[in-house]
């Protein structure tokens, strides 16, 4: 697997990690929810 990265997957790889933050804030958020 050569190491390397297209310009046209930026933008993908941003939102994948946009989704992932939103999703582990959510999570945590949930946790806080049923801790209290």
């Amino acid at each position: 697997m050569p190491h390397m990265m297209p310009l046209h997957w930026t933008p993908m790889m941003m939102m994948i990690n946009m989704l992932l933050t939103i999703t582990i804030i959510f999570s945590y958020c949930h946790t806080m929810k049923l801790k209290k």
